[in-house]
């Protein structure tokens, strides 16, 4: 096993290349088709030099979305929590801020996250990306939390995606799985902290 970050990803050898799985083993690549920018700046040079770019979180999911026959590019080093707004209760933050970290530094201010899955090591971005939802009825998906994407294009260019200026695109952002573009910053409205007990 190696450490990326703070997370844990299954890596084996095979004929001497370091193969990276995701959790369930259920999808593998070779390490050298991951690139891991330090900076926004990084994600625009590697999304414009490259015609083929899959977007990596955490590697939580099931599913093949790491399968590239490009570069796939982990977010996990962008893992910066930028801004908190108390009043208004809005978060910004970096697409590689893991879900334990957001909740940790929210605490602090007497907020949460509004829904969560059942694991905290997933990145945020990635979370939202796939759908993540909770448990309730009345709670919605984590993605209806998000009050704007900054998004890098294919051409390079960065756009910032919000329910004013950009609905429909808004709309269809999540669970987009990174379709649209490489997200590297969103901003997500938070709820204040409540203490729960569980019952017998």
């Amino acid at each position: 096993t190696v450490r990326i970050r703070s997370g844990l990803v299954r890596a084996k050898k095979t004929n001497n290349e370091v193969i990276i799985t995701n959790w369930a083993e259920t999808v593998e690549a070779g390490v050298k088709q991951f690139r891991f920018p330090d900076n926004t700046d990084d994600v625009v040079e590697l999304v414009k030099i490259c015609r083929k770019v899959r977007c990596s979180g955490a590697l939580h999911s099931c599913a093949p979305l790491i399968e590239s026959q490009g570069i796939i590019l982990s977010l996990t080093k962008l893992d910066q929590i930028i801004s908190i707004d108390t009043a208004a209760r809005i978060v910004r933050m970096q697409a590689g801020v893991r879900m334990h970290d957001l909740c940790t530094y929210l605490s602090d201010y007497g907020l949460a996250v509004g829904t969560l899955g059942t694991i905290d090591w997933q990145t945020i971005c990635g979370a939202v990306m796939t759908g993540t939802h909770g448990g309730g009825l009345t709670i919605p998906s984590l993605h209806d939390f998000v009050r704007s994407y900054t998004i890098v294009l294919p051409d390079g260019a960065l756009k910032r995606v919000d329910k004013e200026t950009s609905p429909t695109l808004f709309r269809a952002m999540a669970p987009s799985m990174g379709l649209f573009g490489a997200v590297v910053e969103m901003e997500m409205a938070v709820v204040p902290l409540e203490i729960l007990e569980a019952k017998m």
